[in-house]
């Protein structure tokens, strides 16, 4: 973005703060995502978690996601495409929010993320 061009300077965010990506993820822990039985549920959930850009919620999507498809390879069970989709999708999300600010690589967010949860 040339800095010189004010209108698409006005757009763009700050950087999140450490502080402010540790506030996240205990709000996360507070007030955590809710899995949705039905597939349909779930997707019309998950979709609108990511459109509200929340990063707590997104976070905490992330996480019961990943449980549950844990969950699932121990039971031999069913995960479903959009299901993984969204893991994919939410820790994207996450992960480009994070690292910079925190200066770690992308892979290095969730453990960063894991270690905080169980904090």
């Amino acid at each position: 973005v040339p800095a010189d061009n004010e209108a698409l300077v006005s757009q763009m965010e700050a950087p999140l703060e450490k502080e402010q990506i540790d506030g996240i993820i205990a709000k996360s822990k507070e007030a955590p995502a809710q899995w949705q039985d039905t597939a349909s549920q779930r997707k019309m959930y998950s979709e609108e978690v990511v459109a509200s850009e929340d990063l707590a919620l997104i976070v905490s999507l992330y996480m019961i996601y990943t449980a549950k498809k844990q969950e699932a390879l121990l039971k031999k069970g069913k995960f479903f495409a959009h299901d993984e989709r969204m893991i994919s999708t939410s820790k994207k999300i996450i992960c480009e929010a994070f690292a910079f600010p925190l200066s770690i690589n992308k892979d290095e967010v969730i453990p960063y993320i894991e270690g905080k949860l169980a904090e």
